[in-house]
């Protein structure tokens, strides 16, 4: 007895600190709490078991499903794919190429240019089609149809108003066009609303609308009518109109000594349709060459890695260039 009240006395301090402590244990629910459920607790090592934590905060009661990504091509599939691509496009570059270099002379019409196919503007993408310098007659142009590789698009060559007079209700008819003619194809839409054939004239229509390629300027000169008009006299007149360029309507004001017959010939005389009124009957009044529009907003062909193709009318490719 004299050992347990030596060690109780020596060692008192630390059984009164665990009754406290079992007290306090007690009163907070003791085995029954939550905080006696709490872990975390390790599973048996493999081969046993997982190895995992479990119980307490670090417990994952739910393990979550895997998840699935969505991985493009290995690469070796895509290059693959690319490889075909191109491969595609240099046989039928090399196809194209073959159709094109047959002798022009086998041809009645062929793509002859290419230069603003490219444009990324309708308005600005276009292409020159010619008739075969050895074509005996005329080629219904009308009927041929482009086609391109790129956007898998197809588009029949418009019929045209021979003769354009502005104002007036448009005729159009089917483009026959000669030997050596030239039909500058145009993607966008006409400024005047019409695909018509070029004349002496037509260098006025680009005063105030934009065409691409441009007009010619090659107008009767303005001097050259003073004679037929009266004023062949008229020094004033004359050197005034000498100065006018070809092919525009004078819209600025007239010097202090210009008379007013030379003004009303200058303003009556000098514009499209009155120029078409005097000379469409004139020899090489109309030119072999014609505008045609294809009417749309959207450009037709592919900038590069391009494939053009000419059909006639019953679907067969008569010429083809590419890019």
């Amino acid at each position: 007895m004299d050992i347990f009240k030596g060690l109780f006395k020596e060692f008192g301090w630390f059984f009164n600190l665990l009754i406290g402590l079992s007290i306090i244990w007690f009163f907070t629910g003791g085995y029954l709490s939550e905080t006696a459920k709490e872990g975390p607790y390790l599973k048996p090592p493999a081969p046993l078991d997982t190895g995992e934590a479990y119980g307490g905060k670090l417990t994952n009661t739910a393990i979550a499903p895997k998840q699935t990504l969505n991985l493009p091509d290995a690469p070796g599939i895509v290059i693959r794919d690319i490889d075909r691509v191109i491969q595609n496009f240099v046989e039928q570059s090399r196809d194209a190429i073959k159709l094109h270099e047959v002798s022009i002379l086998s041809k009645n019409a062929y793509i002859d240019g290419v230069a603003g196919a490219g444009a990324k503007d309708a308005q600005k993408e276009w292409l020159r089609i010619v008739a075969s310098p050895s074509l005996k007659g005329t080629v219904n142009v009308s009927n041929l149809t482009l086609t391109g590789g790129g956007y898998g698009v197809s588009a029949r060559l418009p019929q045209a108003v021979n003769l354009t007079v502005l104002g007036s209700t448009y005729k159009k008819s089917d483009v026959m066009m000669p030997a050596k003619g030239v039909a500058i194809v145009s993607t966008g839409k006409s400024p005047i609303g019409t695909s018509f054939r070029v004349n002496m004239c037509t260098g006025y229509l680009g005063q105030f609308q934009s065409y691409v390629p441009a007009l010619a300027q090659e107008c009767p000169s303005p001097a050259a009518k003073l004679v037929a008009y009266g004023l062949g006299n008229d020094a004033s007149c004359k050197a005034f109109v000498e100065k006018l360029p070809k092919c525009r309507a004078y819209n600025g004001s007239y010097p202090s000594n210009i008379s007013a017959a030379c003004r009303a010939f200058v303003s009556g005389e000098l514009s499209y349709n009155s120029c078409v009124a005097k000379h469409q009957d004139s020899v090489g009044f109309y030119k072999d060459e014609w505008r045609l529009f294809l009417e749309e907003k959207d450009e037709l062909w592919k900038q590069k890695g391009e494939i053009i193709r000419l059909h006639d009318r019953t679907g067969n490719a008569i010429d083809a260039v590419t890019y």
